[in-house]
C-alpha cells in the first residue's frame, strides 16, 4: 500500500487533506504535516 504524505506551512496540508476526506472519507494512507515557526518575531 502507498502512502501519501502532504507537508506545509501553517495549517497548509490539514487544509488540502481535509477536501478529500470530506468527499471520500477517511483516507489511512493519507498522512498530513504541519510545519509552524518556531522562532521568535519579537
Amino acid at each position: 500500500m502507498v502512502e501519501i504524505i502532504v507537508t506545509g506551512y501553517g495549517r497548509f496540508a490539514t487544509g488540502m487533506a481535509s477536501a478529500p476526506e470530506f468527499i471520500l472519507g477517511e483516507q489511512p494512507c493519507v498522512e498530513t504535516v504541519d510545519f509552524t515557526s518556531l522562532a521568535d518575531t519579537d
